[in-house]
């Protein structure tokens, strides 16, 4: 799973490369891993791309490193790949320890523009608070924000910035197909255990498009009642996955039992 993660980001991540450039400049730079020499592909290649407008690419992480098979690696693969393609120069910046603070997170990329670099991936919702800050200390510089929404980044109204792209996920629906898949395999004793101390958005929404799936294959293969119906009220639905399966261990489903495991 998380290599099919990596190679999807890698993916967006160049499309999203390429939308933040233009034809406006003709401005050449040289990758550290790339030739000294730009060649008439390579020149081609920024022209057809836009990519002759982006100057440097940063990418600037909240947790992790890039060798973790997910987020990060995807994305930096992605950035190393792009830059190598296009001659352009990138670099990333890594939090000092697993505790960064919004200030820390500014701070990298207050480092990366100082670097030169007027396109800056950031990965993590971490990230939300430093790119309003960001977006409008630095309007030129481009933002691509991974696993990031516009709530995230404006928690009043979800407003984006023009200078970021926000790369999101449907967490809920890879959720949904694993908690079918477990129980159509012939589980019925089901667990489910999120990052974050049960906070994660992303894990929250994974965890009830996996509680959804399970009870929908249950009700194919058991002929029972759409469990799920009964969790519909606003009550119950919180942003909480270990609630809603206390929840539905207190009720006891018909055919299954789901119990939340290190929250």
């Amino acid at each position: 799973m998380k290599k099919y993660l990596a190679l999807t980001m890698a993916a967006c991540m160049a499309l999203s490369l390429a939308a933040c450039g233009s034809s406006a400049s003709s401005t050449t730079s040289s990758s550290a891993a790339a030739s000294t020499e730009a060649t008439s592909d390579s020149a081609a290649t920024a022209e057809a791309t836009g990519s002759d407008n982006i100057t440097g690419i940063a990418q600037c992480c909240d947790v992790g490193t890039l060798d973790d098979e997910s987020f990060n690696q995807g994305c930096w693969e992605a950035v190393k790949g792009y830059g190598d393609e296009s001659g352009i120069e990138y670099n990333y910046y890594l939090p000092s320890g697993e505790d960064a603070s919004d200030e820390d997170r500014e701070t990298l990329i207050r480092e990366a523009v100082a670097d030169g670099a007027n396109t800056i991936v950031c990965v993590g919702y971490l990230y939300g608070p430093a790119l309003a800050w960001g977006a409008t200390e630095y309007p030129d510089v481009h933002f691509i924000a991974v696993d990031v929404n516009g709530f995230d980044i404006n928690h009043e109204n979800g407003t984006i910035p023009e200078n970021v792209f926000c790369v999101t996920f449907k967490e809920e629906e890879a959720g949904y197909l694993a908690g079918y898949a477990a129980v159509k395999d012939g589980f019925t004793k089901l667990g489910f255990t999120g990052g974050g101390g049960g906070t994660n958005p992303a894990c929250c929404r994974y965890g009830y498009g996996f509680v959804q799936g399970a009870d929908a294959a249950a009700k194919e293969l058991y002929d029972v009642e759409n469990f799920t119906d009964m969790i519909a009220d606003e009550t119950i639905c919180t942003e909480d996955p270990e609630q809603l399966l206390n929840y539905l261990s207190e009720v006891g489903h018909p055919v299954l039992s789901m119990e939340p495991f290190d929250m």
